[in-house]
C-alpha cells in the first residue's frame, strides 16, 4: 500500500509542478504582450531639424519629401521663371536678371547678396555677349516645405567683347526655387554638369 501511496503521491506532486508551469507560461507571454516598449532616447542634436536656409549639396535623388510637379498652372509658372531667364541673359537685363533671384540667394558654390550677384552679372556681361540662351529637358518636384527643385539643362552660346572667340556649353543644373507675389525666385542654383559643346 505503501507503493500504491508513493506513486500517487509523485503522480499528484508532478501535476502540480505542470500546472505551475502552465501558470507561469501564461502569465509570462500576457506579461510580454501589454508590456510597453519605451522609445530610446533621442539627443537634443539628434532630433534638431535642418534650417531651411541651409543649402544641401545637390543630388539627382529627390528625397521622400517631395512630388513631381503636374499641376499645369504651376508647372507653366515655373517654365515661366525660365523664360524670363534665357530672355534677360540673351538681352544682357542685369537688372531683370538681378531680381529673378531671392536675397541672399546661392549661386554655384556660395552665397550672394543681391548687390553681389549683381556685380557677377555685370562682370560676365562685361566680358561676354550671349548669342544663344535656352533651357530644355525641365523635371520639376515640389518639397514639402513649398520650395521646388528643378533639374533642367542649360544651353549657353556666348562671344567674348574683345577676341570675338565664340563659346557653346551645356550645363546640367538644380534650381531651388521658393514662389512668390510676383511668380518664382531663384534661392538656389547647383550645377551638376558641364561640357563644352562643338
Amino acid at each position: 500500500m505503501q507503493k500504491n501511496q508513493s506513486r500517487i503521491l509523485i503522480a499528484l506532486l508532478g501535476a502540480i509542478v505542470l500546472l505551475l508551469a502552465t501558470i507561469v507560461v501564461v502569465f509570462l507571454t500576457k506579461g510580454n504582450q501589454t508590456a510597453k516598449v519605451e522609445p530610446s532616447k533621442v539627443t537634443e542634436s539628434e532630433n534638431r531639424q535642418p534650417e531651411e536656409k541651409n543649402y544641401p549639396v545637390a543630388t539627382t535623388v529627390q528625397t521622400i519629401d517631395s512630388v513631381r510637379v503636374s499641376d499645369p498652372i504651376k508647372f507653366s509658372a515655373i517654365e515661366s521663371f525660365f523664360q524670363q531667364y534665357s530672355g534677360a541673359n540673351r538681352d544682357g537685363l542685369v537688372e531683370e536678371l538681378t531680381m529673378l533671384y531671392t536675397d541672399p540667394s546661392y549661386y554655384v558654390n556660395r552665397s550672394y547678396s543681391r548687390s553681389q550677384l549683381r556685380k557677377v552679372i555685370i562682370n560676365f556681361f562685361d566680358r561676354t555677349r550671349t548669342i544663344d540662351h535656352s533651357f530644355s529637358n525641365l523635371v520639376a518636384y515640389e518639397l514639402s516645405n513649398g520650395t521646388v527643385s528643378v533639374y533642367v539643362s542649360e544651353y549657353q552660346e556666348t562671344s567674348e567683347n574683345q577676341s570675338g572667340r565664340i563659346a557653346r556649353i551645356k550645363v546640367y543644373k538644380n534650381f531651388h526655387l521658393i514662389p512668390t507675389n510676383s511668380g518664382y525666385k531663384c534661392e538656389a542654383q547647383y550645377i551638376l554638369s558641364h561640357q563644352q559643346v562643338k
